[in-house]
């Protein structure tokens, strides 16, 4: 699909910093994710069974639950800098 690179925009900052806090390593599966267009926004909807799938069954399914906490906590923050940046005046926000 021609959006897979806005949405690896988005998967490799959120998967890397998933990693930091977590250590653990999404970075393998970024382009399956990418091409279901299972963004960090999506991805605490997607059921931890589908997630298992996409991962090829190699992460425990409690990681899979850290990831999409993590990935709801992620869009939050980031929205929330966004309308922060916005207040402020600084419009130049990705």
């Amino acid at each position: 699909p021609s959006s897979m690179p806005s949405e690896l925009g988005e998967l490799e900052p959120c998967f890397a910093a998933f990693e930091r806090v977590h250590g653990i390593v999404l970075e393998p599966f970024i382009v399956s994710f990418a091409r279901l267009s299972f963004t960090p926004d999506a991805i605490p909807f997607i059921p931890v069974d589908r997630l298992q799938e996409v991962t090829e069954n190699t992460l425990p399914e409690g990681a899979l639950h850290k990831l999409r906490a993590f990935c709801k906590n992620w869009v939050n923050t980031r929205a929330l800098e966004a309308e922060n940046a916005l207040a402020e005046g600084n419009v130049d926000v990705a």
